[in-house]
């Protein structure tokens, strides 16, 4: 006879909210790279010697590849699986966020904004799908759903701000270190 899964009593069950609260913070991460670096473009360009389309692309080469391969990352969840992407995804993220904020050219930030976007877009529905798995009652499902999406809105609100506070009182570097 299988044995009976009593909701509350396993380990999975008790630690659901604290794996929501890890899923959000990633795509929190990923969305606040999205704003975070437009405050630091004055910035960028006094001490990186940066043209204008220089600083298009910085910003830009994280968004196209996120938004490209966003739907591609879908379907590597299908295939990988709804944790192994989303780790492949936290990895290239985080390790290029790193490499981001350690260069001392142009090209380079460029080059790790465009690989910190492909770890965003596994980040992205690989959240999304382990939320939806994670959470079986409807009505925890749905609140799961709500602080997904507000960590996701949250991360675009605060770019800015933690942009300019990290800016005031540290190197230009410091906004891809957090």
């Amino acid at each position: 006879m299988p044995a009976t899964v009593i909701p509350g009593r396993s380990r999975t069950h008790r630690l659901r909210w604290w794996a929501l609260a890890v899923l959000a913070l990633g795509l929190f991460m990923a969305s606040l790279d999205n704003t975070i670096l437009n405050v630091a473009l004055p910035t960028l360009a006094r001490e990186l010697h940066a043209s204008t389309d220089q600083l298009q692309w910085t910003v830009d080469a994280y968004q196209v590849t996120y938004a490209g391969l966003l739907l591609v990352a879908g379907g590597l969840v299908d295939r990988w699986g709804r944790s192994r992407t989303f780790l492949a995804g936290t990895t290239v993220f985080g390790s290029f966020s790193l490499v981001a904020g350690l260069v001392s050219t142009t090209e380079l930030l460029i080059g790790a904004r465009a690989v910190m976007g492909v770890g965003a877009a596994l980040l992205a529905p690989s959240t999304l799908a382990l939320v939806s798995s994670i959470f079986a009652d409807r009505k925890e499902r749905t609140l799961a759903f709500a602080i997904w999406s507000a960590a996701n809105g949250a991360g675009g609100a605060a770019g800015p701000l933690l942009s300019g506070l990290l800016l005031e009182h540290f190197s230009w570097g410091s906004i891809f270190l957090i």
